[in-house]
């Protein structure tokens, strides 16, 4: 059996099979039905791969991708994470793509030296800092949750990482950045992955963040739910900003620091809304939030 025998469906089934996924949380990642994904590993790959356990199913997958990148025709003598190799055939760059995600290790951050590596990486790719993510912030997570900030290497070079962090009752997750050649490899996903099961760990079981727009397709995809976000600059204000709600559930509302903060749980993301708050209250920052109950 060669890895490249398993079709694109089989190879991110037994992915999610080896991150530690029921054949539940497989179908509401794949977009199939469960039974649709038992059918799949039953009489698919279990039968490909000559196994007949989900266990056996995830090591012979991993021995079968680690074979298929040592064969791989990756220069791996580079000074920089530039991908050399001339690719010919769009056949070719599916399944080096998918090489690249299998040989990619992600690992939590040990040091005040990582910390500052990953930030600055953060910093290239999105364009950080914000008030709240700072590399201060960060540094005295260190303490608190390091296993929360998460990067990864290849050949020596940080290609991605996520900086997360304890607040209050919940985690909040910082920047997820992507260097631009690995996009598109579900490294995004194996992020979140992670995230997730460090939350659990430190026994947490609520995740919150903002996204930018473009990325929030992909946060709908992990079964984040969207919640519109409204602040305005008085206190005291929490009438008139109520008055403009569509008939949302509140999911949070609050005064504090001459703020009037209003947060509504919305089954989709709702731009209408929010194109409406910030008409009527020109001086609100409005945004989309996501939040996700493990």
């Amino acid at each position: 059996m060669d890895f490249h025998q398993l079709t694109t469906r089989q190879r991110r089934i037994l992915e999610l099979v080896v991150s530690g996924k029921t054949n539940k949380e497989i179908a509401a990642i794949v977009h199939i039905s469960e039974n649709t994904v038992e059918y799949h590993l039953v009489k698919r790959i279990y039968p490909a791969l000559g196994v007949r356990t989900r266990g056996a199913a995830a090591s012979v997958y991993l021995k079968l991708a680690a074979a298929a990148l040592r064969k791989s025709v990756v220069d791996s003598r580079g000074e920089n994470t530039t991908i050399t190799v001339v690719r010919r055939q769009s056949q070719s760059l599916r399944r080096k793509d998918e090489v690249i995600r299998m040989s990619i290790c992600l690992h939590a951050v040990q040091s005040p030296d990582e910390v500052k590596q990953v930030y600055s990486f953060a910093v290239a790719v999105l364009g950080l800092p914000t008030a709240k993510h700072t590399l201060d912030y960060y540094l005295s997570q260190l303490a608190i949750a390091p296993e929360l900030m998460i990067y990864a290497r290849r050949y020596g070079h940080i290609v991605g990482c996520v900086l997360a962090s304890i607040e209050d009752d919940h985690v909040l997750l910082g920047p997820l950045a992507i260097a631009q050649q690995f996009t598109g490899t579900g490294l995004a996903a194996q992020f979140m992955t992670q995230v997730e099961v460090a939350t659990k760990r430190y026994g947490h079981n609520t995740i919150i963040l903002g996204a930018f727009p473009e990325d929030e397709d992909f946060f709908l995809t992990l079964n984040y739910q969207p919640h519109l976000f409204v602040q305005y600059p008085e206190m005291a204000f929490s009438p008139q900003l109520k008055a403009l709600n569509t008939g949302y559930d509140i999911a949070f509302e609050a005064e504090s620091d001459g703020w009037t903060r209003l947060m509504l749980r919305t089954p989709k993301i709702d731009k209408t809304l929010q194109a409406a708050y910030e008409r009527q209250f020109p001086n609100c920052a409005t945004q989309t939030v996501f939040i996700k109950s493990l």
